[in-house]
């Protein structure tokens, strides 16, 4: 559906809703953008999900050796980062056990031990980057793309000239912050929709109700990431790196770092709620 020069478009996958609004030019090419941005989130759950056989992660877990191209071996390979750096709070084995083994010459993944591979903390957040990039690729201006409303991107500004806008809820009630997502990646992690959704990898309890933790940088994965580990550790860890930005709730509201991430204007919050047409 699309209105005063405004084309929204979604689609369901990783268990989730995916949208995109775009702007700036003629409809039918920003549809077509726009579509094209929806089959590559499309083809990345594919790719990714467990669930269903023929993809990368359900072969590995059962038991194959998978050849990777660089985009999935990337991938892959910040997940290992993040783990190694949050000394676990992140961790895309289910179990939190067994071994998964990167070879960088082979270009490979496997893994051992009885270790079964998850990217359900990662995976929506790949899938708005490779989105991002068709889009840019395509010459889109203004765009924002979100999955589940807890993974988004913003490319440009808004139709109406504003930035692309995050609005961030205290789960216990101690306000709300606005994040500008404009040419920026978000990622919300935490339990605040689904008491004991969110685990400790380390120990395999859930964390304490209201857990949440808001992560912003360049790239839609690491956010999604870190802003699991954020939830978890409920702190910011000196080995997340300068260039992301955290937000984490604290008994007398938030902690932002840096502190310029939250908006101060009045305005509402650009949102998409259109269904795919």
């Amino acid at each position: 559906m699309s209105e005063q020069g405004v084309v929204r478009l979604a689609t369901s996958a990783m268990g989730c809703r995916f949208e995109v609004v775009l702007a700036g030019g003629p409809e039918p090419w920003l549809r077509a953008a726009g579509e094209e941005a929806l089959e590559e989130i499309e083809e990345a759950h594919r790719r990714l999900t467990r669930f269903e056989r023929g993809s990368v992660v359900y072969r590995v877990n059962e038991g194959a050796t998978e050849s990777l191209d660089d985009e999935l071996f990337d991938l892959f390979a910040l997940c290992e980062r993040v783990r190694e750096a949050c000394a676990g709070a992140f961790d895309i084995r289910r179990s939190g056990s067994g071994r998964i083994v990167l070879d960088l010459a082979a270009r490979t993944l496997a893994a051992f031990d009885g270790a079964t591979v998850d990217l359900g903390g990662v995976a929506k957040g790949y899938a708005i980057d490779r989105a991002a990039t068709v889009l840019r690729e395509a010459g889109i201006a203004s765009a924002f793309i979100h999955g589940g409303s807890s993974s988004a991107a913003g490319i440009g500004l808004g139709p109406d000239g504003e930035p692309w806008r995050v609005l961030v809820e205290h789960p216990e009630g101690r306000g709300s912050v606005k994040v500008d997502v404009s040419d920026r990646c978000l990622a919300i992690s935490g339990d605040q929709q689904q008491a004991g959704h969110l685990l400790d990898p380390r120990t395999g309890l859930p964390c304490p109700t209201g857990a949440i933790a808001v992560c912003i940088g360049t790239s839609a994965a690491a956010c999604d990431a870190w802003a699991t580990a954020l939830a978890v550790l409920g702190s910011r860890p000196s080995a997340l790196p300068h260039a992301l930005g955290s937000i984490l709730p604290s008994t007398e509201g938030w902690l932002t770092e840096p502190p310029s991430l939250v908006l101060r204007s009045t305005k509402p919050c650009q949102t998409s709620t259109a269904v795919r047409s």
